[in-house]
């Protein structure tokens, strides 16, 4: 069956599913520009209009699936798997197990299990060592998680064996693996109208079990018809009871692409889920500086050791877990807006600060203790200043040098002009991927969004003037002792 035909079968079994299609879209082949099928407008749509409605009928989930019609008796035991062991399980049993006879053929037959001819498997989780290398130096390469998906898959054979699913007792760990990427890059979180526990927090796990879950993860045929993208998303998903509408979120002109949007993510992160970039970049990207070289700066470029920078990231530690705030962190990032997350900011302050004084009062040999005392007046210190909206010069030059020394880790993409291609091949979607972590990092080197957003616009001292406050006391005297040094 060629891609056409499979198209219109697809298309026609959504018609005898009940599913109503707007007279202003259809599936189109955008093959051409690499997009495989694509839901285009073909007439101008306003915005709120319906563009298609699924019934509960056609989703594909653990509680709606060929495996329990054909084993009532499992379906408890269904419901008792997480989201991910329950949808990896069902799917599989009606691809490999149930095959032609599936309700949902027409559906596979346009998704890329069935349709390896024009679709590919590019996640993160499918690249060979030395593809994933093109990636450096984006940290998405310490973050692909093939372990933890060995991990999962490892868990589902388990549960085949003790379900007693003989059928699928031999299948491959190539078949278990593209299942999951097909959920990861094509499954919806639907929400349930009444989960059997109620009492989930807000932000629940996917390790909750399904029956005591507030959602649940479904295959949706043609709601994943649509493309995503952060800058040209026009089109939400909409919760109705027995129903899902897809509706327009702004004006759609005739001709344009209907997309949804996969969340907020950078391209790194798309590419690692969902295995394709945004090749103009997404509206989420951002670059990580890490805390080694935030540590490596310090010790390189100011009076501070080494080992006394080890020392006051070790009490720092500490502080976080006493003040229940977390600032100390592996990796800190920098959106293409042109922002850095405020924990980049304080941690540098208070190391430009902690620089300052041992210019002043070296520290870098003192006792561990004593240390402590001082980095946690220090703490407090720079917490206030940058509540007061305010910073100081010397963490301006600070942070801009860290990072364009991030920035020159970057140097093979810095001046290399990416070549237009219809269909990105891997290694031109690592290069997309680097051009766009460099791109946030240079709009924070610029420094115009940096120390001015939405939530503050911060002013500059200079350094003298907070290092004067501060130092007016012995930083390094416990409080006893202070106060035996007033009484005498």
């Amino acid at each position: 069956m060629d891609f056409a035909t499979k198209t219109e079968k697809f298309v026609e079994w959504l018609a005898n599913q009940d599913v109503e299609i707007s007279n202003k879209v259809e599936v189109q082949d955008l093959r051409s520009i690499g997009q495989g099928r694509a839901l285009i407008a073909t007439e101008d749509i306003s915005l709120d209009e319906d563009l298609f409605k699924l019934p509960k009928s056609i989703f594909l989930n653990a509680t709606n699936n060929s495996l329990i019609a054909d084993r009532p008796d499992l379906s408890d035991k269904v419901l008792g798997l997480s989201q991910w062991e329950a949808l990896i399980f069902v799917l599989v049993y009606e691809w490999q197990v149930k095959g032609a006879e599936s309700k949902w053929k027409p559906y596979f037959d346009v998704l890329p299990i069935n349709d390896t001819e024009n679709y590919n498997f590019d996640q993160l989780i499918f690249w060979s060592e030395e593809e994933v290398a093109l990636l450096k130096p984006s940290f998405i390469t310490k973050r692909i998680g093939k372990s933890s998906a060995e991990a999962l898959l490892q868990k589902v054979r388990e549960i085949i064996q003790s379900f007693g699913i003989t059928e699928l007792e031999d299948v491959s760990q190539q078949t278990l693996h593209k299942a999951a990427a097909l959920i990861m890059s094509y499954s919806f979180d639907v929400q349930r109208e009444e989960p059997s526990d109620t009492h989930q927090e807000e932000e629940e796990s996917d390790d909750v079990d399904v029956n005591g879950s507030a959602y649940i993860k479904s295959m949706l045929p043609l709601a994943d018809t649509l493309n995503a993208d952060t800058k040209g998303h026009n089109a939400s998903l909409m919760n109705q009871e027995q129903n899902l509408i897809m509706r327009s979120i702004k004006d759609i002109k005739k001709g344009e692409q209907v997309f949804n949007t996969y969340s907020d993510h950078p391209n790194s992160e798309i590419l690692r889920r969902y295995g394709y970039v945004e090749p103009e970049g997404s509206l989420a990207d951002f670059a990580e500086i890490s805390l080694e070289q935030i540590k490596n700066y310090f010790s390189e470029n100011t009076s501070l050791s080494a080992s006394n920078v080890d020392d006051i990231i070790s009490i720092l530690l500490e502080v976080q877990e006493e003040e229940d705030e977390e600032f100390v962190i592996d990796s800190y990032d920098c959106y293409v807006s042109g922002e850095a997350i405020f924990e980049l900011i304080f941690v540098v302050q208070l190391l430009t600060v902690l620089a300052g004084i041992n210019n002043e009062q070296t520290f870098n040999d003192r006792e561990l203790e004593s240390k402590g005392r001082a980095i946690r007046r220090v703490f407090k210190k720079c917490y206030q200043l940058l509540e007061s909206g305010k910073l100081t010069e010397d963490l301006r030059t600070n942070i801009i040098k860290i990072i364009k020394a991030r920035m020159s880790d970057y140097k093979s993409i810095e001046n290399e002009d990416l070549v237009a291609q219809a269909v990105l091949t891997r290694p031109a979607m690592a290069k997309v991927v680097l051009r766009s972590e460099y791109e946030a990092l240079r709009k924070c080197a610029d420094g115009d969004k940096l120390f001015s957003t939405e939530e503050r616009d911060y002013s500059f001292i200079p350094d003298q003037k907070l290092l004067k406050n501060i130092l007016k006391k012995d930083l390094f005297l416990d409080d006893s002792a202070k106060k035996q040094k007033t009484d005498q």
